[in-house]
């Protein structure tokens, strides 16, 4: 909850992203002879949209709230 917006006042934040791997391929060389190969491979979790919303507000029944202090 955001106690500087308005009653019903919702503001979204962040958006929802879907996960993805992401794979980067090094060659590093000098003089034109290779000093190294790496292969390097991220994965980045998906999130859902994140809203801040006002005092009072009514949310719907699925919204899952997290504690700003936990």
């Amino acid at each position: 909850m955001n106690e500087d917006l308005d009653k019903g006042k919702k503001v979204q934040i962040d958006y929802r992203v879907d996960g993805m791997t992401v794979t980067v391929y090094r060659t590093v060389t000098r003089a034109g002879e290779v000093l190294y190969q790496d292969t390097i491979r991220t994965r980045y979790l998906p999130w859902q949209a994140v809203w801040e919303y006002g005092p009072g507000t009514k949310l719907p029944k699925d919204v899952i709230i997290e504690d700003e202090e936990d």
